[in-house]
Parts: C-alpha cells; sequence; structure tokens
C-alpha cells in the first residue's frame, strides 16, 4: 500500500477484514487524510481507523511503519 494511486477499494455487498483485531496495515497517505490523528507508540499504530472507499470497511488499526517479516513470522505463514 505504498505510492498507489488509490490503495485499495471495498465493495457495498462485501465486508473485507483489513485487520486481525490487532494490528492492520500500513497506509502511505494515512497521515494525509489524517492529520490530527496521534500514534499509539507502545502498539505502533494509529489511533483513528483507516476507512477503505467504496463501502462501510476500515482498517481498525493502521501501522505507524512498513512491517518487515522476521524469519519466524514467515514459518508461521507457511
Amino acid at each position: 500500500m505504498v505510492n498507489n494511486t488509490q490503495n485499495a477499494i471495498g465493495r457495498q455487498d462485501k465486508y473485507n477484514d483489513w485487520d486481525d483485531g490487532k494490528y492492520g496495515n500500513y497506509w502511505d497517505d494515512y497521515e494525509e487524510h489524517y492529520p490530527d490523528a496521534k500514534q499509539l507508540l507502545l502498539k505502533g499504530i494509529w489511533d483513528t481507523p483507516y476507512e477503505i472507499p467504496g463501502g462501510s470497511n476500515i482498517d481498525g488499526y493502521p501501522l505507524l511503519d512498513l512491517w518487515e517479516p522476521t524469519i519466524s513470522d514467515i514459518a508461521l505463514i507457511e
């Protein structure tokens, strides 16, 4: 979700999960859309959900920085 013209689009008839209830995604235009948002430093997320255009979807836990997977994270995915 970096350097895209549009980061994501939701659908009116479908709900998508944009976070896991604890962490979401990094949005490169976040600060542009939410200039008054505060950083939750100990959690690494913003305090304002990111609204996904085109539907009623949100990322409730947008990340402050890009996420770099570790070897143990990759092992959990496989």
